[in-house]
């Protein structure tokens, strides 16, 4: 069909395939993104010159350059020494950048992938350099074996797969979030560091998703009739040139994730172009035996050609693998429980437990004090009441939330920021209403024991700064080394 005349293809579709039918609307499809591929060749060529590498000792910035890395088809990759903070990074720069377009193109790569450096599973940028008319990315340097690298031996364990594709679906679901689509998901971008953190690598081609962020960056950078992506990885909408969103990107985590467990590409071929077009391979039989339940599920839907019938968002496939390694491991991957922040918040939920009692001991020592006799019998009975009960009442509560909390943290630290968010207000209002009891109670005796007034109302001050100011702070700090923690091991 490519070598018949743009004239005559029409006539040749309607013998084939009639004038109406799916198969012809394919095949036009198919045609038309080869013709993108022909004409974005025919662009390369008129603006591709080889740079030269650059030699050893160059200086490129703060940064000294080692060694050629690698080069592709885009870019050219250098190994290079931070002379400044003294740390190995990398030096990444578009064969193109000298090419208004393809410069652009690169600042964005920055822009974009910076807003992920924060990130355990996202290499981290460390800035832009000018350097004439060049233009380079610096970047971590990121050691380890690449998914490819391992599975040159075979698929991997499930547990090691299905760890990887936790922190994988995380590190997606970090970027959708910012309004980032990678498009190049690939067992060469997905890199296992020494200490078994797994880092999804090279946003270079990302694309904003302009459903997801309004910004001020140019959405679209892209050549005209260019075909973005490895072909053997790429949605079927991006091999078409059709709009990408998200789903995309989880159209090619789940062939990655179809390597993972079996070893071989869905398709048969990792490097036909329009492998995403046709049915992929069930997942073999004696394969699906060892898989947890529903893993193949999750790899079918991923695998959907129709992107509305593949998952929504990465956070919702994150938490279907999360929930599938659980039920196969029975276990839960180890936290960070003794870390500072940790445990200086639990620390404090049971010491505000104990300091709230003794406050309330205290109260019921001073009831023989309370001036009953200026008071009606019915009116001293409210007073006792108020001043007393109503104070036990709510210390017996602070505790049952607080001690709630610690077991949360201790057995289900992953359920802990939606736990503490909800009890959150419960606790203000517990201990702001507890804090002006006790200085009620210290008032009542105040004209015949004033130090006892002074130690209560100072205690009422102190559980409401503990209240207010301390334990936000702690919680906060806590659960924001829960969640790295997490994050970092996958769980």
């Amino acid at each position: 069909m490519l070598e018949t005349p743009p004239e005559r293809r029409h006539a040749v579709l309607d013998q084939l395939c009639g004038p109406q039918s799916e198969a012809r609307r394919e095949i036009e499809e198919l045609v038309a993104a080869a013709d993108r591929v022909f004409s974005t060749a025919t662009l390369r060529a008129s603006v591709d010159v080889e740079p030269p590498a650059l030699a050893p000792g160059t200086r490129i910035g703060n940064y000294r350059v080692e060694r050629e890395l690698d080069r592709g088809g885009m870019s050219i990759i250098y190994l290079a020494h931070d002379t400044t903070l003294h740390r190995p990074a990398v030096l990444k720069t578009s064969r193109f950048s000298r090419d208004v377009r393809f410069r652009t193109r690169l600042e964005q790569e920055a822009r974009l992938a910076a807003r992920l450096s924060g990130h355990p599973n996202i290499g981290v940028i460390y800035g832009l350099v000018h350097e004439g008319d060049d233009l380079y990315i610096a970047q971590e340097l990121v050691e380890g074996v690449t998914l490819r690298q391992k599975l040159a031996t075979g698929p991997l364990p499930v547990s090691e797969a299905l760890d990887a594709a936790v922190a994988i679906a995380g590190a997606m679901a970090a970027a959708h979030a910012a309004g980032i689509v990678h498009r190049d998901l690939k067992p060469e971008n997905i890199m296992w560091v020494p200490n078994g953190t797994v880092k999804v690598l090279d946003f270079g081609i990302a694309k904003l998703d302009a459903a997801a962020l309004e910004t001020s960056l140019t959405p679209a950078l892209t050549l005209p009739g260019e075909a973005i992506g490895t072909p053997g990885y790429a949605s079927p909408e991006q091999l078409l040139g059709r709009p990408i969103d998200r789903r995309s990107d989880i159209f090619s985590f789940g062939i990655v994730l179809y390597e993972m467990l079996t070893g071989r590409h869905p398709f048969g071929d990792s490097a036909r172009y329009a492998a995403a077009l046709d049915d992929p391979q069930p997942v073999p039989a004696d394969v699906v035996s060892l898989l947890p339940q529903r893993l193949p599920e999750i790899v079918d839907r991923c695998l959907q050609r129709a992107p509305e019938r593949r998952y929504d968002s990465a956070v919702e496939l994150e938490r279907e693998i999360r929930d599938t390694r659980g039920k196969a491991t029975g276990v839960r991957a180890p936290i960070a429980l003794s870390s500072d922040a940790v445990w200086w918040w639990r620390f404090h939920l049971f010491a505000a437990t104990a300091v709230n009692a003794l406050v309330v001991l205290a109260l019921w020592h001073l009831r023989q004090w309370w001036p009953e006799w200026r008071l009606q019998p019915r009116t001293a009975d409210l007073v006792m009441v108020v001043a007393f009960f109503v104070p036990l009442a709510l210390v017996c509560l602070n505790g049952v939330l607080r001690f709630n909390l610690a077991f949360t943290v201790r057995h289900h630290p992953d359920r802990v920021q939606k736990q503490y968010r909800h009890l959150d207000r419960w606790l203000r209002s517990v201990d702001g209403t507890f804090a002006g009891l006790t200085a009620l109670g210290g008032l009542l005796v105040a004209g015949d024991h004033p130090s006892w007034t002074t130690l209560l109302i100072a205690c009422a001050v102190c559980i409401v700064t503990a209240a207010f100011v301390i334990e936000p702070n702690t919680a906060d700090a806590a659960v924001e080394s829960l969640r790295t923690s997490r994050a970092r091991t996958g769980a």
